[in-house]
């Protein structure tokens, strides 16, 4: 029985000093996160020493309170699309080793990750005890009167670091997809006889690293095409669309972007003041190029504007049999059509 005790206090001491071994040879780095409410979303103090732990291949960070170096990270919003990383490094006894602000205007505070994980890395890469005791050497020699007498040191101006800014289009790792409804008044040339008013309602959304998918439906105002007074026919188109914008820009509240796409629908026939009046229904699908800019007027809504080309590949052609038995063209297609038109969006997401 005494040998067994003996043993497992044997055992139980080597996991001790295999445990007080690690700790000394493991991080000497304390991470201190701070944050309000409009920063949630950023990176955790937990993942975002990971991240840098990961770089460097060992183990940096310790929960010990007195550690030869202390990293403030202080996360901020300061504008609607705005984001500020403010980063100050103690030494174990206080002294200031330097600042270092890391700033964006990407669309989600992940764009920051990266560069704080790297920029993190680099100060805590160097060799941690030898800086903390050249700075605090320096720190006492300069605060001792006999060695400011011996050796007057020159007054330095003190220089703020310039802040490192992290483009607005960095990877975003945790952005959530964007999704937006509109709703648009159109004015269309040539999809119908003369120009024709319509609407049109939108869903658009865009996964963080792909581009914007939008669906789409509208119907335009019936318009008329007559052959004499009182005789004619009314047309009416509804449709379904889908279109996919590869291209998107933004310059402060603006966004541009281009888009590609097809819409599918019906195109309507009525006849009216004939001998014998028909209605007739026809397939109408056209490809379409769009550009649009999009003004933001807060932070989810905002003013469309766009314009697209129409290409129908059914031009439907509706005729009529005059008195004399010859046939007439009452309507038929343009090969290109031109739709403008104007509305407002709203970010759901």
């Amino acid at each position: 029985m005494r040998l067994c005790a003996t043993i497992l206090l044997g055992f139980t001491g080597v996991l001790t000093a295999l445990r007080a071994q690690a700790e000394e040879a493991g991080g000497r780095v304390a991470l201190r996160v701070e944050r309000d409410a409009s920063v949630e979303q950023c990176i955790a103090g937990a993942e975002l020493e990971r991240a840098v732990e990961a770089r460097l291949g060992r183990t940096v960070f310790t929960s010990q309170a007195q550690a030869p170096l202390a990293i403030r990270l202080t996360l901020a919003r300061r504008g609607n699309r705005e984001w500020s990383a403010d980063l100050a490094l103690h030494a174990a006894d206080g002294t200031a080793l330097g600042e270092r602000q890391i700033t964006s205007r990407g669309a989600h505070c992940s764009v920051l990750d990266e560069s704080l994980a790297l920029v993190i890395a680099l100060l805590v890469d160097a060799p941690l005890a030898a800086q903390v005791e050249s700075e605090a050497r320096a720190a006492r020699s300069a605060a001792s009167p006999a060695s400011n007498a011996t050796n007057p040191a020159k007054p330095q101006a003190e220089r703020k670091p310039s802040p490192l800014r992290v483009p607005a289009d960095a990877h975003a790792p945790r952005a959530p997809w964007r999704i937006e409804a509109g709703a648009s008044a159109l004015l269309s040339f040539a999809v119908l006889p003369g120009a024709a008013l319509g609407f049109e309602l939108g869903l658009g959304v865009k996964p963080a690293h792909a581009p914007d998918f939008r669906l789409l439906g509208g119907s335009y105002q019936r318009r008329s095409a007559e052959t004499a007074p009182g005789s004619g026919g009314r047309f009416a188109l509804s449709y379904l669309g889908l279109e996919v914008c590869p291209l998107e820009s933004r310059l402060g509240p603006v966004r541009g972007a281009a888009c590609v796409g097809q819409i599918v629908g019906t195109l309507r026939a009525t006849a009216y003041g004939f001998d014998e009046n028909s209605s007739n229904t026809r397939l109408y699908y056209a490809l379409f190029a769009r550009a649009e800019l999009l003004l933001l007027v807060t932070g989810r809504v905002g003013a469309r504007f766009g314009a697209r080309a129409e290409a129908p590949l059914s031009r439907a052609d509706f005729v009529y049999v005059a008195p004399d038995g010859a046939e007439r063209r009452l309507f038929q297609g343009s090969a290109i059509a031109a739709v403008l038109g104007a509305g407002l969006t709203v970010r759901l997401q």
